[in-house]
């Protein structure tokens, strides 16, 4: 059977193709005979795909791809390096940040850099009571800010180096 004649054949549906692909993956079949041995099983192996009449508006919405402030977010998040919304990771470019993350809040998307690279933060218990009292209104703005990330991420007590240590050591 060539491509030619399964093209011919009706669509599959979305169970049917994720059969194929868990035989690719984990049977290591090629894809043609794959979609042989689910037409086959599924009694679609021979039968002609119905030739496609005037199109509804109800079908051309279905085929539109999606689109929205959270899709366009994702885009930018993917072409980043991000892996996910509200993730953060550490960033490898030249910039003097140490990590980005693409922040979601109630519909809203933001991408933010955070944290000085190169820079040793949290020591000490006074250094981060020191970033956390000279932070603390840009803390509570919530995730949309670079601050609440770089105290989740940077400043977060279980990565404190000395916790009994209260005295503010420079570059806090």
């Amino acid at each position: 059977m060539s491509w030619e004649d399964i093209l011919k054949q009706p669509a599959l549906t979305p169970q049917e193709e994720q059969e194929i692909q868990s035989m690719m993956r984990f049977r290591n079949m090629d894809r043609e005979s794959a979609e042989k041995s689910v037409r086959r099983k599924y009694g679609k192996l021979g039968q002609v795909r119905q030739p496609v009449g005037r199109l509804t508006k109800e079908d051309i919405l279905k085929r539109k791809p999606k689109s929205g402030p959270r899709e366009a977010a994702r885009k930018r998040m993917k072409a980043k390096g991000l892996r996910s919304f509200n993730k953060p990771q550490r960033l490898n470019d030249d910039s003097d940040k140490s990590h980005h993350v693409m922040a979601s809040e109630g519909g809203k998307y933001k991408y933010i850099k955070f944290g000085q690279k190169g820079v040793k933060t949290n020591q000490t218990a006074g250094q981060r009571r020191a970033f956390k009292s000279r932070h603390a209104k840009n803390i509570k703005r919530g995730k949309m800010s670079a601050a609440y990330w770089a105290d989740k991420v940077k400043w977060n007590p279980s990565k404190t180096k000395e916790k009994k240590n209260k005295k503010w050591r420079k570059g806090s």
